[in-house]
Parts: structure tokens; C-alpha cells; sequence
């Protein structure tokens, strides 16, 4: 992988062998050719690359301010099917200005709003903040009833349990978890496998976003609410959306970004607004547990906050 990608971008990646770690500078990066490219204008600004994923570019040296994301090409047409879904639900995303397969480059419009997580610390003293918190549950509820664009796959409660025993190893592998730590997760994990299989599943699979929390979702100030990054969407129980906001919003107060009452204030809007089913929640109950595996063992590699 070091060969590969210093071949692509010689003078920006360093490998340190002695514990086997590449640093990757100025957007180096072997499967999205096109990245460090597009850094070398000083227009450009990284929001966000996961190596050989995908990366965000904010420009805002012009006018309107755009977005470009850059995927594997490979991967490219299910990303723009995914951000078309704007006009058949109760919700906006961005618009795609350009695509170009060769480089997997999408170019998109910016979503007017506030992100849910910057209102997150107003909702025990706004009441604008949490009719926002209601709109984003009407919306993900509008969300889960949309008809799912071509090319998505499936993800049922395994594959979610598979995706957090993988972080599971990713901790115990690079020393954030230790073996007892490991061994407490997934016997946590087990147990909720367990809870799930004796609940009643859901009545038909839905569109999924399966990576929802209060950094995807902006409201604007005449409650529309707009979605981002739905490159994860799938279809499988909508249960796990609401499962990982809710988890999120325990995760800002641990974070000492909301209050404990700010909190269950934002929850409570939430599912106002999404007007959940008593069989759906029992699920969530468990997802919940699920999602708050998963973010520990992703929050173990983070900076404290």
C-alpha cells in the first residue's frame, strides 16, 4: 500500500516502519487519484478522507460555496443515485452539480440549515429547537418510506452485529481495548443478538440511512430538514436509525456538549416527529445498546474531548 500510494503521490507520504504507520499529506491517497489535486488550490478545504473511501472538499473561494466528494469510481453512480433522492420525501439533499467518473468526483450544493448537533445544546430552552428536532424525526420517518434508489444492499441485524464485532477486533488489534474489554463487548454484543432475535422483526425491510446521528441532519429556519452522507444507505429495519441518533445524543452529553435534560428534551421531538411503533421502540432499545458498542470502540481512537 506505501509503494502504491507514494507511486501516485512521491513527495507527500511517509512510512514510519517501526510501527508500521503511513502518513498521508496533502490529500495522498492511491485509490482517489484526483484528491491531492484539488487540495493544491488554495480555494480548497478537506472536511473529511478516509483513505481509499472517500473525502470531502469544501470550495468557498467562489460563489455559491460547493461541495466535492470523491469516491472509488467504481463506486460513484450508487452515491449520486443516493443524493437524487431530493424531491420524493419530506426532505432536501444535496443537489449534484457534476459528476465525473473517471476520478469518481461529485460535485454537489451546500445545504442551508443548522446541523441538529449545533442545536443540540439549545433544545432545553428553545422551542424552535425542538420543533427542528420533531421536523428531522417527520423527515426520517419520510426517509424510511422512500423508494430505494438502484444499487443499494441490504443490512439486517447480522450485518450490523458484524460491523461492530469488527470494530470490536479493530480495538482489541491496536491496543484501545484491552483483552477484558474485548471480551466484555462481545459478550454485551451476544446478549443483544440474543434480545433481537426474540422481538418481533419488522413487517417489511425499509430505506435506511445506517449511519444517522445529529451531524447528518441541517433544518433551516422554515423546517425543512436536509440530509447528508447517504452513501451508506441500505435497506434493513429502520429501527437502527432511530436507535443510533438516540444514541448519539447520550454520546454529546457524555461530551459535555448538551445536558442531560437537553437531551431527552431532543429525543422526545424526535420521536414526536417520527411517531414510532411500541414494536419498533422495542427494537430501538436494543439497536441502541448496539450503536453505543460501536461508538465506544470508535471513539477509542479520537482525541478526548
Amino acid at each position: 500500500m506505501a509503494r502504491q500510494t507514494a507511486a501516485v503521490c512521491p513527495a507527500q507520504v511517509t512510512t514510519i516502519g517501526a510501527i508500521g504507520l503511513l502518513l498521508q499529506r496533502g490529500g495522498a491517497d492511491r485509490r482517489l487519484g484526483a484528491l491531492s489535486g484539488l487540495l493544491a488550490d488554495s480555494e480548497s478545504v478537506l472536511i473529511v478522507h478516509r483513505p481509499e473511501r472517500r473525502a470531502v472538499v469544501r470550495r468557498s473561494g467562489r460563489a455559491p460555496t460547493t461541495y466535492l466528494k470523491l469516491v472509488r469510481p467504481d463506486r460513484l453512480a450508487t452515491h449520486v443515485n443516493a443524493m437524487r433522492l431530493d424531491g420524493q420525501a419530506g426532505f432536501r439533499t444535496p443537489v449534484v452539480l457534476a459528476a465525473d467518473a473517471s476520478t469518481g468526483t461529485i460535485e454537489c450544493t451546500a445545504l442551508a440549515g443548522r446541523s441538529l448537533h449545533g442545536l443540540l445544546g439549545e433544545t432545553g430552552v428553545s422551542g424552535a429547537a425542538s420543533a427542528a428536532f420533531r421536523a428531522a424525526g417527520a423527515a426520517v420517518r419520510d426517509l424510511h418510506g422512500s423508494a430505494p434508489p438502484a444499487g443499494v444492499g441490504c443490512h439486517d441485524a447480522l450485518a450490523e452485529a458484524e460491523v461492530v464485532d469488527r470494530w470490536i477486533g479493530h480495538a482489541l488489534a491496536h491496543g484501545t481495548f484491552t483483552v477484558a474489554q474485548a471480551v466484555v463487548a462481545r459478550s454485551a454484543l451476544a446478549d443483544a443478538q440474543s434480545r433481537l432475535a426474540r422481538l418481533v422483526p419488522p413487517t417489511s425491510s425499509s430505506l435506511i440511512h445506517r449511519d444517522l446521528h445529529d451531524k447528518q441532519i441541517l433544518v433551516d429556519d422554515d423546517g425543512g430538514v436536509g440530509l447528508l452522507d447517504l452513501d451508506t444507505l441500505a435497506i434493513g429495519d429502520p429501527a437502527l436509525d432511530v436507535a443510533n441518533l438516540l444514541a448519539h445524543l447520550e454520546l454529546r452529553v457524555v461530551q459535555g456538549q448538551g445536558s442531560p435534560a437537553g437531551a431527552r428534551v431532543a429525543a422526545d421531538a424526535f420521536l414526536e416527529g417520527y411517531r414510532p411503533t411500541p414494536e419498533l421502540m422495542e427494537r430501538v432499545a436494543t439497536y441502541v445498546a448496539t450503536s453505543r458498542l460501536r461508538l465506544a470502540c470508535v471513539y477509542a481512537f479520537r482525541p478526548r474531548w
